[in-house]
C-alpha cells in the first residue's frame, strides 16, 4: 500500500530514537559527548538515521538490515549501542534474551520524538471515528497504564504524567 492508500488514527503512543546499550557499558557510553569512534548499529532509511548521525557525526555508523541483527551485534560486542525507537528495541531485547535485565536504553528521554498510530485504510470515517473514540477512551489510558507505567507497568515505558 503507498501512503496515499493509507490514514491515520490519531496517535496512542510516543516512543522516540534511544541507545540501547549493555548495562554494563552504560556508565561509560557518553551520549552527552560526541561519541567518537564508538560503533553504533542503525537502520539506513529511518527517521533516526536521518537526524541522529548528524547529532554524533563522529560516531563510527554501522548498517544493519533490522533491529535484530544489531541487537546480536551489540550481544557479541560488535557495535556499543543500537539506535532505534526505544520501544522497538524494548521489543526486540526481550524476543531475542526473555528480559530487559542486562541492557539499558539511553537516554531516558527519547532524543527525538515519534508519535505512533494506527493504519487505517483511506476515506473511511466512520471506521476512523471508532478507531480514535476507541483510542481515547478512559478504559484505554487505563489498560495503557497497566502495561507501560515506568512505576507499574508489565512492560514499563511510558514516564506517568500527573493528571
Amino acid at each position: 500500500m503507498s501512503p496515499r492508500e493509507v490514514d491515520f488514527s490519531v496517535p496512542f503512543f510516543m516512543t522516540g530514537a534511544q541507545f540501547l546499550v549493555k548495562l554494563e557499558d552504560a556508565p561509560k557510553f557518553d551520549y552527552n559527548g560526541n561519541l567518537t569512534d564508538i560503533p553504533i548499529a542503525f537502520l539506513p532509511g529511518t527517521t533516526t538515521q536521518e537526524i541522529i548521525p548528524q547529532i554524533y557525526p563522529l560516531a563510527k555508523w554501522k548498517d544493519i538490515k533490522s533491529r535484530e541483527e544489531g541487537v546480536k551485534k551489540l550481544k557479541q560486542d560488535e557495535v556499543k549501542a543500537v539506535v532505534s525507537d526505544g520501544i522497538l528495541l524494548l521489543g526486540e531485547i526481550v524476543q531475542q534474551v526473555g528480559s530487559v535485565g542486562d541492557f539499558v536504553l539511553l537516554p531516558s528521554q527519547p532524543i527525538t520524538r515519534e508519535l505512533y498510530g494506527c493504519i487505517l485504510p483511506q476515506e473511511n470515517t466512520e471506521f476512523k471515528k471508532l478507531v480514535n473514540l476507541t483510542i481515547l477512551s478512559p478504559e484505554n489510558r487505563i489498560l495503557q497504564k497497566e502495561w507501560f507505567s515506568i512505576n507499574t507497568g508489565e512492560f514499563p515505558y511510558i514516564i506517568e504524567q500527573k493528571d
